[in-house]
């Protein structure tokens, strides 16, 4: 008999922070994000940010910790880092390093993969791409001879 604790699944990501995507497999920061929440789980997930994003206002310095705390749910980091000299071993971290940096870029990427990973079109391109790395509109290769005009 089937015991589930939840019915969403984790899906790995991996953030566009510097020279994150050009590492070698399995040396970059990774985040695992959380896949096919429910409707309201993604109202509770916008009314955290949000809330965390109004709290921030009263006390700007503590935006990494209230982030954190609003992402934990639907975002963990997986492994230990550093980024420029500085550990990053959790989301809390992960978060301070994103928010110290100039533009809100980071950030920006981080909430919209959750809802990306949520989303309809999200899930075509999470489980659509072709095994060449195009996008789903890229047609197949083929060993075909090509026949006719381009």
């Amino acid at each position: 008999m089937a015991d589930l604790k939840r019915t969403y699944r984790w899906e790995r990501y991996t953030p566009d922070l510097g020279d994150n995507r050009e590492q070698p497999e399995g040396q970059r920061l990774e985040l695992d994000v959380a896949s096919a929440l429910t409707g309201e789980q993604l109202a509770q997930y916008d009314a955290a940010v949000r809330d965390a994003f109004e709290a921030a206002k009263q006390t700007p310095v503590e935006l990494p910790a209230l982030l954190a705390a609003a992402f934990a749910p639907y975002v963990r980091l997986v492994g230990s880092h550093t980024v420029e000299g500085k550990p990053v071993t959790n989301l809390g971290e992960y978060l301070g390093v994103v928010t110290s940096l100039s533009g809100v870029y980071n950030l920006r990427e981080l909430a919209q993969v959750v809802r990306d990973f949520n989303s309809v079109g999200g899930t075509g391109e999470l489980f659509s791409q072709r095994h060449s790395g195009g996008l789903r509109t890229t047609r197949a290769g083929s060993a075909a001879p090509q026949t006719g005009g381009r």
